[in-house]
């Protein structure tokens, strides 16, 4: 037995504590495996990597690895790490069509996963990044391996212009704080509607996200023109994650024949 090195996510959907109904949390739940088992059931014996998911409560860890043949000169953890951003997106915009925001971590290192047996630097660095750093619904690139993501994706768009010329956005942004984070809006951005196997996602998500968000903002505002300190400052941190969900939303430019472009 020893560590796997992979890509390795930590994904926390925010506003289900207060969530009892079984339905509700049972698909909360089964969103990542969903897509993974039809993925499996899908021939992909021509890709070198293989995923995995565990879930509980309402966080989930994913694991991306190459699969054992595969040499170590070939193993691009780069080109990898980008598959995953893609495909998480996916996922990520499955909950946001459900009401969820989600805050996460995302790193490159090594991990033991099996049955029950969870643990490993990688394990605890992509939690770290979630619970202490994240603060916002996004989901942090690890500093340490955010530059070569974007090194590697400049270089491309430099030497195929041809690929990149009609592409909108970046699948990942830089924050006012510094920190990189998944644009998993990205795949609306280039495209009006995206068809999954078990779910139709249209570009119109990203308007809709946006009034409800405004909506929720607007009316804790007015709860906490009269409210006591104490709640003001517990929902002082709710509102942040709505504004600034809301100022993301509202920085993203969709397909031309998607949903009407919101702008900042």
């Amino acid at each position: 037995m020893q560590y796997t090195k992979g890509i390795v996510f930590f994904i926390d959907i925010l506003g289900t504590q207060r969530i009892t109904n079984f339905d509700k949390l049972y698909n909360i739940n089964s969103i990542f495996h969903d897509e993974f088992e039809l993925s499996n059931a899908r021939n992909l014996d021509h890709v070198k990597y293989e995923r995995k998911a565990i879930s509980f409560s309402d966080c989930t860890y994913i694991f991306y690895f190459f699969k054992d043949y595969v040499s170590e000169e070939d193993k691009d953890y780069t080109k990898l790490l980008e598959v995953a951003l893609h495909n998480t997106s996916l996922s990520i915009l499955r909950f946001l069509d459900s009401g969820f925001l989600v805050r996460g971590g995302v790193t490159i290192g090594d991990y033991y996963f099996e049955s029950t047996k969870l643990f490993g630097p990688a394990v605890n660095r992509a939690y770290f990044l979630e619970a202490k750093e994240a603060k916002y619904p996004r989901i942090l690139i690890d500093d340490k391996i955010a530059g070569s993501l974007l090194s590697a994706i400049n270089l491309r768009k430099q030497n195929y212009p041809l690929t990149f010329e009609f592409q909108k956005g970046s699948i990942v942004l830089q924050d006012e704080d510094g920190k990189y984070y998944l644009n998993y809006l990205n795949p609306l951005e280039n495209s009006s509607v995206i068809y999954l196997e078990n779910h139709t996602i249209p570009s119109s998500l990203i308007e809709k996200s946006f009034v409800e968000t405004t909506d929720k903002i607007n009316i804790l505002r007015n709860e906490l023109v009269n409210s006591n300190e104490d709640y003001v400052s517990r929902q002082r941190k709710i509102l942040e994650k709505l504004e600034w969900h809301c100022n993301y939303l509202n920085s993203v430019q969709t397909d031309e024949g998607g949903a009407s472009m919101i702008r900042r």
